[in-house]
């Protein structure tokens, strides 16, 4: 079970809980992703990064266009950013979810295209 961020400022909520909403509204899995969200971050922070999320898909792509390997990138870059953080049980429980929902095979593949700058 993930465990909650002390004290989030503005640059981690983008950096973590943005690539969160976005795999969760982009990636259409259930409410694996929301739940880890809340868990760091609270509901209030949640809810509200996914009701801006909404909003932009409205103006800006419809959200089942967002491809696969998009989709998974983005739950790597939180992942990642939970590492730099040295939030490592809380990367591993999203590595974890990446895992069921993509593979083992394509998340490693994202994250070397990640840690390549890619």
């Amino acid at each position: 079970m993930p465990t909650a961020l002390s004290n989030p400022d503005q640059a981690t909520k983008d950096a973590i809980l943005g690539p969160l909403v976005d795999t969760h509204l982009n990636g259409h899995l259930g409410t694996d992703l929301e739940d880890f969200a809340v868990a760091l971050f609270g509901a209030t922070a949640t809810e509200a990064r996914i009701a801006e999320g909404k909003e932009e898909r409205k103006t800006g792509f419809p959200a089942n266009d967002a491809a696969t390997t998009e989709v998974c990138r983005s739950l790597i870059r939180a992942h990642n950013e939970l590492q730099k953080r040295g939030e490592v049980e809380n990367a591993k429980e999203l590595r974890g979810i990446g895992d069921e929902h993509f593979g083992k095979d394509m998340v490693d593949f994202e994250i070397g295209n990640i840690l390549m700058g890619r």
